[in-house]
């Protein structure tokens, strides 16, 4: 049963609520603290930011699987995200925001009009993991003395 106009723009507020939390614990941080070690265990913001990146797309392609009626399988979530790590280590900064910026427009596009909008489909790759980061990243700038 496609979601009603009402519930999708519930859905999608609630995206762009925590999406713009997690630009906010990150704003006015000079580059220098981007690369920093410490966020989550040995990741930095930058990886943090690539990792948010890489379960959008992954969601992007979810939502294509489940428009075109066809079976999707969710990765190892631990794999999915060493494999990730590895392959964004040696991007740059400015690589790793442009591509933030750019998957999250295009998942807000496909969220906007896709007739498999759900909660349960979108909650874990978008405003539950976006919270989860920003008060991560929250609780590191507050122990390295910067206001959050």
């Amino acid at each position: 049963m496609p979601v009603s106009q009402q519930e999708r723009l519930a859905i999608l507020q609630d995206i762009s609520h925590d999406w713009l939390e997690l630009m906010r614990a990150i704003r006015g941080l000079p580059d220098p603290a981007f690369t920093r070690p410490g966020i989550v265990d040995s990741w930095s913001i930058k990886d943090v930011l690539a990792h948010v990146s890489a379960w959008e797309r992954e969601l992007i392609e979810h939502v294509a699987a489940e428009e075109h009626g066809d079976e999707y399988v969710m990765p190892d979530v631990d794999q999915f995200n060493a494999e990730q790590a590895e392959l964004d280590a040696d991007r740059t900064l400015d690589d790793v925001r442009d591509d933030l910026e750019e998957t999250h427009t295009e998942l807000m596009s496909i969220l906007e009009e896709t007739p498999v909008l759900s909660r349960e489909l979108v909650a874990n790759d978008t405003y539950k993991h976006y919270a989860d980061h920003a008060a991560q990243i929250n609780a590191w700038r507050q122990q390295q003395g910067r206001r959050a």
